[in-house]
C-alpha cells in the first residue's frame, strides 16, 4: 500500500470514527476514543496493551510473563510512550486508572476467559516472587481470585484474617480495596465479595469511617445471597456502626433483628453475643440494671459453648457498669477476671486494653500513680504488637491523667501527640476527641478563649459530630453569648444525633432565657429518653425551680444526686445554682438544693477515700 492510500484509509478511520462519537451516548464515548487508540497499534502492542491493563503495574519481565510472545526492546519503549501509560513508582509502569477500567470492562464482557486466563498467568508470576513483600501477596491474591483459581477463595480468607488479627491493618487495607475495586466491577462476586466488603468496614470501625462501614456492611448483605448466618453477622455489625454514630434505636433494632436470625440458627454464640450488645445500649442509657441482666445471661451462655474471649468482654461490660455505678472496687475485681482471660489466651490486645480499663477505674480513684502506670503498661503493649490506634487511645488517656492533675500544658501536649497519630491513621473523630478534651479542661478552667479555640479546632477537624456543638454551646451560654449558643443547638438538632443531649441543651438555653416553663418541657422530653440519666433530672430539678415548682424540684434533685457519680458534674451542678440565683433571684428554696448537691460532694469525697483505703489491700 502507497503512502496515499494509508492516509486516505486513516482519513476514512478518522471520519466514521468521528460519525460514532457524534452519535454515542456519554458513557460510550470513552470507550470509543481508546477504541480508535488500539486500532492504530500493531497487533504486538495491541495485545501488551491488554495484558498490561490486567495488572495494577508492570515492568518488561512481568508483562512478557502475561503474554504469549515476549515483547521486543522497541516493542516496549513504544508502549511506554502511550499517552494512557504513565510512570508507577518504583515498580515500574502501569495503565492509567480510567483507561485501565474501560480496558477491563470491556475485556470481562467480551471474552471472560481471556480475562481469566491473563490473570491466571499474572498470578503464577506474582507467586514466584517474595511473597513476604505486601505489593507481590497483595498482588497473588487478587491475580488468584480473578482467575479463579481453586485454592484462591480459601488463600484469600486465610490471609485477610491473618493480617485482621494480627493487627496488619494497613496490609488488610490494600488486598480489601483492589478486591472491592474488582467487585464494584462486578468482576468477584458472592462469599469472596462479602468478605472482602466486612473486613474493609472492621477497618472503617476502627477508624471512625463509620458511614463508609454502613455502606459496605449493606454491600456485603447484597452478596450474601440467602446464608443466613452471614446475613446475621452482617447485621449485628451494622448496629455497631449505628451504636458507634449514637443512633441506638437503630443500633437496638439491628441487634434484635440479629438475635431472632441466630435463634433460628440456634447459634449459641450468634445469641449471645447479640444479648451482650444490647447490654450496651442499656449501659449507654445508664439502664443499669438491664445492662447487667444482658450481661449476665450473655455471660452464661459464653460459659457453656466455652466461648472464653466473649466471657472475658462480658466480664468486662459487667466492670464497666461497676465503674459507672463508682462501685470501683467491684470493677476492679471484674476487670482482673477477664484480663487474667486475656492472658490466658495469649490476646495481647485485649489485654492492652482491659490493662488501660484498670487505669480508668485508678484514675476515678485518683490513684493517679497507679492510673499512670497501667496506661504505660498497655501503652507499652500496643506499641509491642505495633497497633498504633491503641498507642493512640493510652497516649490520650496519659493527656487526660496530666490534665485531671491540673498539668494542663502536658495535658495539652500530650493530647496533641495522640490527636497527631490518629490523624496519620485517619481516625478523624478520635483525633477531633482530642481538642474537644483540651477544650473541656480549658473550659473547666474558665480560659474560655482557650476552649473557644479548641472547639474551632475539633469542629474543623470533624465538623458532623453533634457533640462538639453541644459543648460550644454550654461554653457560649456560660460567657452568655446567646445569639452564638442558639446557632449550635440548632446545628445540633441539624445534625440529629444524640437527640436527648440537644433537647437538653435547648432546656437550658430556655431557663437562661427565663423561660422556665418551656425549660420544663424540654426537659421532660429529654429526661423521657434517658430516665436514669442524673444529670438529665437534676437539670429538671433546676427547672421545676425556676417555674416555682420547689417540692417537685427537691423530689426530682434527690432522685438526681443518686445517680450522679462524677466530682465535675458535681462542680458543674453547683455553677448553675450560682447562675440561677443570679438570674432568678437568691432563694431558700435554691439554697435547699445546693446543700443537698454540698452533701453528695462531700459524700463522694468520703466514699472515695473509703474505697482507696479498701483498694490499697486488693493491690
Amino acid at each position: 500500500m502507497n503512502s496515499d492510500n494509508k492516509y486516505q484509509d486513516f482519513d476514512n478511520k478518522y471520519q466514521d470514527f468521528l460519525i460514532k462519537l457524534q452519535n454515542a451516548d456519554e458513557s460510550e464515548r470513552e470507550w470509543l476514543v481508546m477504541e480508535f487508540s488500539l486500532q492504530n497499534l500493531s497487533e504486538t502492542l495491541r495485545q501488551a496493551v491488554w495484558a498490561a491493563a490486567i495488572t495494577h503495574w508492570f515492568d518488561r519481565d512481568f508483562l512478557n510473563a502475561i503474554l504469549a510472545n515476549p515483547l521486543k526492546d522497541n516493542d516496549f519503549e513504544t508502549l511506554k510512550e502511550l499517552s494512557f501509560v504513565e510512570v508507577f513508582p518504583e515498580r515500574g509502569f502501569n495503565v492509567h486508572e480510567r483507561s485501565r477500567k474501560l480496558l477491563l470492562d470491556k475485556l470481562w464482557s467480551t471474552n471472560k476467559a481471556r480475562y481469566q486466563k491473563l490473570s491466571k498467568r499474572a498470578a503464577a508470576y506474582c507467586k514466584k516472587q517474595d511473597q513476604s513483600v505486601t505489593a507481590w501477596r497483595v498482588e497473588t491474591l487478587y491475580h488468584g481470585l480473578l482467575a479463579n483459581n481453586l485454592s484462591a477463595k480459601d488463600n484469600f480468607i486465610e490471609q485477610t484474617s491473618d493480617w485482621y488479627n494480627s493487627f496488619q491493618f494497613d496490609k488488610l487495607e490494600i488486598l480489601t480495596q483492589v478486591v472491592l475495586e474488582a467487585v464494584n466491577s462486578k468482576f468477584i462476586s458472592g462469599e469472596v465479595a462479602a468478605w472482602a466488603a466486612f473486613l474493609q468496614a472492621q477497618v472503617d470501625i476502627l477508624y471512625d469511617r463509620y458511614l463508609s462501614a454502613q455502606n459496605l456492611l449493606q454491600q456485603a448483605l447484597k452478596q450474601s445471597a440467602n446464608n443466613k448466618h452471614l446475613i446475621a453477622e452482617f447485621t449485628r455489625t451494622i448496629g455497631n456502626t449505628h451504636k458507634l454514630l449514637s443512633e441506638y434505636s437503630e443500633a437496638r433494632n439491628c441487634y434484635q433483628q440479629a438475635l431472632q436470625l441466630f435463634q433460628q440458627l440456634k447459634n449459641d454464640s450468634g445469641k449471645a453475643t447479640c444479648i451482650q450488645a444490647l447490654g450496651d445500649i442499656h449501659s449507654i442509657f445508664s439502664e443499669y440494671d438491664l445492662a447487667k441482666n444482658c450481661y449476665l445471661q450473655a455471660l452464661s451462655s459464653h460459659r457453656q459453648i466455652k466461648d472464653y474471649l466473649n466471657e472475658a468482654f462480658c466480664i468486662r461490660g459487667l466492670g464497666g457498669i461497676h465503674q459507672a455505678l463508682a462501685e470501683y472496687n467491684q470493677a476492679i475485681d471484674c476487670y482482673k477476671q477477664a484480663l487474667e482471660i486475656y492472658q490466658q489466651l495469649e490476646d495481647r490486645l485485649d489485654e492492652a486494653n482491659c490493662i488501660k480499663d484498670l487505669g480508668d477505674v485508678y484514675f476515678h480513684l485518683k490513684k493517679y500513680d497507679s492510673a499512670q502506670n497501667n496506661y504505660q503498661q498497655a501503652l507499652l503493649i500496643h506499641q509491642q504488637i505495633k497497633d498504633r490506634l491503641g498507642i493512640a487511645n493510652c497516649t490520650r488517656a496519659l493527656g487526660l491523667l496530666y490534665g485531671v492533675q491540673q498539668q494542663i500544658s502536658l495535658a495539652t501536649i500530650t493530647l496533641q501527640q495522640a490527636a497527631q497519630i490518629y490523624n496519620v491513621i485517619g481516625s478523624k473523630f478520635n483525633e477531633a476527641i482530642c481538642f474537644n478534651n483540651i477544650a473541656v479542661y480549658h473550659h473547666q478552667q474558665k480560659q474560655f478563649t482557650q476552649a473557644l479555640a479548641d472547639f474551632n479546632q475539633a469542629i474543623e477537624i470533624h465538623p458532623d459530630e453533634v457533640l462538639w456543638y453541644q459543648n460550644r454551646a454550654s461554653l457560649y451560654m456560660q460567657i452568655d453569648d446567646y445569639e452564638k449558643a442558639e446557632a449550635d443547638i440548632k446545628h445540633a438538632e441539624k445534625i440529629g444525633k444524640n437527640p436527648a443531649y440537644t433537647l437538653l441543651q435547648k432546656a437550658a438555653f430556655a431557663l437562661w432565657q427565663q423561660q422556665p416553663a418551656q425549660a420544663v418541657t424540654l426537659c421532660q422530653q429529654a429526661l423521657a429518653q434517658r430516665p436514669a440519666d442524673g444529670n438529665f433530672r437534676a437539670m429538671l430539678a433546676l427547672t421545676l425551680l425556676a417555674d416555682g415548682q420547689a417540692p417537685a424540684a427537691d423530689t426530682e434533685m434527690k432522685q438526681a444526686l443518686t445517680a450522679i457519680y462524677q466530682q465535675h458534674d458535681i462542680n458543674s451542678l453547683l455553677d448553675d445554682l450560682d447562675k440561677l440565683a443570679r438570674i432568678y433571684g437568691q432563694s431558700p428554696e435554691i439554697e435547699a438544693l445546693r446543700e443537698q448537691v454540698l452533701t453528695k460532694s462531700n459524700a463522694a469525697v468520703v466514699q472515695t477515700t473509703e474505697v482507696l483505703k479498701t483498694s490499697e489491700v486488693s493491690d
